[in-house]
């Protein structure tokens, strides 16, 4: 498959099962994770919403910056299994507008930018309140020759240069 694949929820969670078996954002089985589950919606774009948790405040009643930021990180890369592509964050730029506030449920979305050759360029919203509370831009590397996105056959990450 390639980034060009018709983006779903089945391909998504397929990939993430395969790709991000552990991850402290998406797994469901992490036990201090954040359990977030997303979908690939029609515009090819995906969502996943948080329930905003005080165990992930940073100053009181607002989730921690670093929190928000593995969020916008994880969606983007969601973006990306639901079109079954895995790849490796080389950039992350996050705009932290407004606080996400603890105790209300926010909503994260992400989309694919650009595609050129194996790098991709993602946004994603963290969006709480109907208003958009964080603002995210990333580029990922991936290559489709079937090995894990952090290396090589052995997964050592010895062959990885998004240059």
């Amino acid at each position: 498959m390639s980034a060009t694949t018709e983006p779903s929820s089945t391909t998504l969670h397929l990939t993430r099962s395969r790709e991000h078996p552990e991850c402290v954002v998406c797994s469901p089985d992490h036990p201090q994770g954040l359990r977030v589950r997303f979908e690939a919606l029609p515009d090819g774009s995906t969502r996943g919403s948080f329930d905003c948790q005080k165990s992930f405040e940073g100053f009181p009643g607002i989730i921690h910056g670093g929190v928000l930021s593995a969020l916008a990180d994880c969606a983007m890369l969601h973006c990306l299994f639901a079109r079954g592509q895995s790849a490796l964050t080389v950039e992350l730029s996050v705009q932290f507008r407004h606080p996400v506030r603890v105790g209300q449920r926010a909503t994260v979305q992400a989309r694919l930018v650009e595609q050129s050759r194996s790098l991709y360029t993602l946004t994603a919203d963290i969006v709480q309140g109907g208003q958009v509370k964080v603002r995210a831009m990333g580029r990922f590397f991936g290559d489709r020759l079937g090995r894990n996105a952090g290396g090589n056959a052995d997964g050592n990450g010895d062959d990885y240069n998004p240059h």
